[in-house]
């Protein structure tokens, strides 16, 4: 893993995404969430609080909050990966297997290094340029439910022409209003915010059965991290496959 403060993406490079979405206030809380037939883009963030060039793509991403096609056309998630960190200071949101889920995307792209901050869409790596919306396939439902405080269900039904056997489905618990003041490194000195940061992650293979998906998820809150709101994330892929089929996700009543 080469740590690499990535030199090619300006603020342009996020305002050109944030145009794609930007508009009105959406933060109504919720318990159960789900997406329309057509496919549902996710937006991968990530970004470190031990790199210099994070901060404004923090800060541009915050603003897809007001975005008035958040959840319905784009979920985004924030993963904090963990090869910046340092005895002198640690990113709270930091986890090992963020930073191996990065890489297996340099793997599939078969890139060189990893670098911060990076920004995934709909599995394809975006360094520049402007993001156009893709055709609005009908790939099927996903439902995402809270059931008990800290689990949660999710079922998808796939259209006929994606009915393969094995798949993957990834959950994602989203923390929002998380603040930190650094004290050391690239960022000393700074009071950084954090929105659609991911607290905590799971995936599991899921075979389909009799043309439906479904499985349970129980999730640990144990970083929740004096954040302001809390939100859920999930999405389905082939197995083996990065790429995302049909996403979903929300602001979540606090437990």
């Amino acid at each position: 893993m080469i740590r690499k403060d990535n030199p090619i993406l300006p603020r342009v490079f996020f305002l050109v995404v944030l145009t794609f979405f930007l508009s009105h206030q959406n933060s109504v809380a919720e318990s159960s969430f789900l997406s329309g037939p057509h496919q549902v883009s996710l937006l991968e963030l990530y970004t470190s609080e031990g790199c210099s060039s994070c901060p404004p793509a923090d800060q541009m991403f915050t603003q897809l909050k007001s975005s008035p096609d958040l959840w319905k056309k784009v979920v985004p998630v924030a993963f904090h990966v963990d090869y910046w960190n340092s005895p002198a200071w640690m990113d709270r949101m930091s986890d090992a297997q963020f930073t191996r889920r990065q890489k297996d995307y340099i793997r599939q792209w078969q890139g060189q290094t990893s670098y911060t901050p990076m920004l995934v869409f709909n599995g394809t790596e975006f360094r520049r340029g402007t993001i156009s919306e893709k055709p609005q396939f009908n790939v099927g439902y996903l439902k995402l439910i809270k059931t008990t405080p800290g689990s949660f269900e999710v079922t998808f039904v796939p259209k006929d022409r994606l009915n393969q056997k094995d798949w993957m489905i990834h959950i994602a618990l989203l923390g929002f209003g998380i603040s930190s003041y650094v004290t050391a490194g690239e960022n000393a000195g700074q009071t950084l915010k954090h929105d659609f940061a991911v607290l905590a992650f799971a995936s599991k293979k899921v075979e389909l059965d009799k043309g439906k998906l479904r499985t349970s998820f129980k999730l640990e809150a144990d970083r929740l991290l004096q954040a302001s709101q809390m939100g859920i994330a999930a999405w389905v892929t082939l197995e083996n496959d990065l790429r995302p089929v049909q996403a979903v996700g929300g602001f979540i009543v606090p437990d």
